[in-house]
């Protein structure tokens, strides 16, 4: 996803976020190797609770970098339909009102189905 995206600031974020989840994963799964041997040892214990937090920190990450990006992605689509509007000032005929809505449509569609799809994909992440 990061390296196919045209969006610079995800793919300077995302990976930072994606390494605080792997280091938080190899945190826990150290913890649990070391709980096995010794189930009261110390240092097992601290790994738990810094991993457990680092997990929660950069699955909080990753879910905000996501989130930043498909709102650049909603911004950039609404700044094409403002731009558009400006050629209803120069409406004379219906003919022009009709070509104008024609070409506006397609634009205010891009929209929806930006705003759906983001809607969509933060209602499923707080269900699961």
């Amino acid at each position: 996803m990061v390296s196919s995206t045209n969006d610079r600031l995800l793919q300077h974020d995302m990976p930072q976020a994606l390494n605080k989840v792997e280091d938080a994963a190899s945190l826990l799964e150290e913890a649990a190797t070391l709980s096995k041997m010794d189930p009261t040892s110390k240092v097992a214990r601290t790994k738990l609770i810094e991993g457990s937090r680092w997990i929660l920190q950069g699955t909080s990450n990753v879910l905000l970098v996501f989130d930043e990006s498909e709102v650049r992605k909603i911004i950039a689509e609404c700044k094409k339909v403002l731009d558009y509007l400006s050629v209803a000032e120069v409406i004379e005929t219906i003919d022009d009102l009709v070509q104008f809505v024609k070409d506006l449509s397609p634009c205010l569609g891009k929209v929806r189905i930006e705003f759906y799809e983001y809607f969509w994909i933060i209602f499923c992440l707080f269900i699961l």
